[in-house]
């Protein structure tokens, strides 16, 4: 498996380096049902990739095809990010995240190594920035930061190929292709749990992103096979019953996720 340090130590033709110039900035809101937030913390030594250090902010987070959480990933800088997700810190889950806002188990496919080829998995109108030039000039594109160590991954209990390089710390980092109607993209995905990540600071989980003008929507997911519940009370998306001793028809539909 290929190292990759998303720290101040990084060798450029790996990847990045990092500068030691500190930004300190005022926390943002990020809302998707819940209140999160970003506090950027250092530039990062690209003006094509960006970083995030993952901390819990206590609450829990249940696994789900739709995001928790939609961010903007614009700028080259590593942020520190409070997730919810206490009650998935088992070693059995993944923090995911993609530019696509719904998800499909069956759109997930294995790498190979035509997919860091030019306008492939990494595409011009996701990711401009490395077609502002020749793709293959830039010595952090794609290619050169993912070819071609792969790891064989659960992720809902199916296995898959994935580009596998290890951050900072040796924390593990994924990335699946995710096929839809609008195309192929890349699927992120990062084991959380109690770790040291980016300066030695404490996390659950580090991403490293390609910047995008696209949101970055990020979810939870099973290593293992899950499913995900759905009840409707008359017809409705409920779990309460309005009143007792009444009849009602109850339908419960059980979705794999």
């Amino acid at each position: 498996m290929k190292t990759k340090y998303l720290g101040l130590s990084i060798v450029i033709i790996v990847l990045l380096v990092l500068l030691s110039f500190f930004v300190l900035a005022d926390s943002v809101d990020v809302l998707a049902s819940h209140s999160y937030y970003l506090d950027l913390q250092t530039n990062f030594g690209s003006l094509n990739w960006a970083g995030l250090r993952v901390v819990n902010s206590g609450g829990s987070l249940s696994e789900s095809t739709n995001p928790f959480v939609s961010i903007p990933i614009t700028s080259p800088v590593i942020s520190l990010v409070n997730f919810p997700g206490e009650n998935l810190k088992d070693g059995e889950h993944y923090y995911a995240a993609m530019l696509r806002d719904t998800f499909d188990l069956d759109n997930v496919h294995n790498v190979s190594a035509s997919d860091l080829e030019e306008n492939q998995l990494f595409n011009s109108v996701e990711f401009p920035q490395f077609y502002e030039g020749s793709y293959y000039s830039y010595s952090d594109n794609p290619q050169t930061t993912f070819c071609c160590d792969t790891a064989t991954i659960s992720l809902a209990g199916k296995n898959f190929t994935a580009f596998a390089v290890n951050l900072t710390q040796n924390i593990p980092f994924y990335v699946l292709k995710y096929t839809d109607s609008d195309g192929p993209t890349p699927l992120f995905l990062v084991p959380f749990q109690n770790a040291l990540c980016y300066n030695n600071t404490a996390c659950v989980s580090e991403f490293m992103l390609p910047l995008s003008p696209t949101d970055y929507q990020f979810y939870a997911f099973p290593q293992y096979q899950a499913y995900e519940y759905e009840v409707y009370i008359d017809g409705l998306l409920s779990t309460t019953f309005p009143q007792t001793a009444l009849p009602y028809n109850l339908t419960v539909i059980v979705k794999d996720i």
